[in-house]
């Protein structure tokens, strides 16, 4: 059904206990030889999600080897916004994503300028118009009205993408790097998207590669000037013990600042805070310093910066999982609804929880 690739149906204990020691690493739906390993980049197995309804909820009993690394691959999904599946993230769902989207940001234009403007742009409004388009092409059989839709969206994507790449390069806010990052997000995989439909598999794929690089450069910076901050070890305190753990904050600065030094981070940190940090107590310990309490509220940090946080560090491994995607169907020479189309096509008897594994061929 696909070439170089077989259909499986678990994920043996070596390929598990390589996830465990560093020797692969989870990209999304795509486990591949980690960085400095001998076969750097080199594809293990292909996690394909087939039934959208799965959730990544404990299962009763014990987990098998396969079942543990499907679970964390949803997870990784549900906690980056996105889909496993780049054609899952259709154009139905990226307009609703930017509806909601939008519905959140007009709860604080008035106190935001920069928000307002964001709002008012003439790019916001092609985006919309451009969507309102591709969302007709189900409404037609005729491939050559397909061909125009899709071509003429793509058009107005690239140059609203690229726009949305500008501001996200200058946005040096919290409210404004989260909404244009959620911009760039979503119109960068509308637009590889119609350029995959349209046929041109090999410019998806390099589209999708360049986009992941801006995106991964840009979502480092936010993570390590706007949401970290010049205060990252505000964390430790005891405020935030039930928000992050020790090990997630051991990632985001892993993320942050591009080196993977895991808990290790924590003795840069440790001696630097020992009490809350927006205590309204009137005892300030001294090794805090002048330091303590500044930022932006206990309660934003928590139902805002923390969640933003974490979908950076989860949409980082989805989109490298895209790149790996537009390859592989590029490789087919296969359409991600005709990818789509062929999935549904498949027996259940070769799914595992709602999962197609595929292996590469030796």
């Amino acid at each position: 059904m696909f070439p170089y690739f077989e259909v499986t149906r678990n994920i043996p204990n070596d390929v598990l206990l390589g996830l465990m020691n560093g020797t692969y690493q989870l990209y999304g739906g795509v486990i591949r030889w980690a960085a400095g390993t001998p076969n750097a980049g080199q594809i293990v197995r292909h996690l394909i999600p087939v039934d959208p309804s799965i959730t990544p909820g404990i299962m009763p009993g014990i987990l098998t080897n396969t079942q543990q690394i499907l679970q964390l691959a949803t997870g990784t999904a549900l906690l980056s916004g996105l889909g496993l599946l780049v054609s899952s993230v259709g154009f139905l769902a990226i307009n609703n994503k930017l509806i909601a989207i939008d519905g959140k940001l007009n709860e604080i234009q008035k106190t935001v300028e920069e928000i307002k403007n964001f709002l008012e742009s003439d790019e916001r409004a092609r985006l919309f118009a451009a969507l309102k388009d591709l969302l007709k092409i189900n409404l037609s059989t005729d491939s050559k009205n397909h061909h125009t839709i899709l071509h003429n969206s793509r058009d107005k994507l690239v140059v609203i993408n690229t726009r949305y790449g500008e501001l996200l390069s200058k946005a040096s806010t919290l409210e404004t790097a989260i909404a244009t990052e959620e911009y760039f997000t979503l119109t960068a995989i509308a637009q590889v998207q119609c350029t995959a439909e349209l046929g041109m598999l090999d410019i998806a794929y390099k589209e999708m590669e360049e986009i992941n690089t801006l995106w991964q450069f840009q979502a480092r910076r936010i993570a390590k000037e706007v949401l970290l901050g010049e205060h990252p070890y505000r964390f430790l305190a005891s405020d935030f013990v039930n928000d992050v753990s020790v090990l997630e904050l051991a990632e985001w600065l892993d993320f942050a600042y591009e080196e993977r030094k895991g808990i290790s981070w924590i003795d840069e940190l440790r001696g630097r805070i020992n009490e809350l940090w927006y205590s309204k107590g009137w005892f300030v310990p001294s090794g805090l310093g002048s330091a303590r309490g500044q930022g932006i509220g206990l309660e934003k940090e928590q139902q805002i910066l923390i969640p933003a946080l974490k979908r950076l560090i989860h949409r980082c491994s989805v989109f490298d999982g895209y790149v790996s995607q537009y390859e592989f169907l590029n490789k087919q020479e296969m359409k991600p609804s005709e990818f789509q189309h062929r999935l549904a096509s498949l027996p259940e008897s070769s799914l595992v929880d709602g999962y197609l594994i595929l292996e590469p061929i030796a």
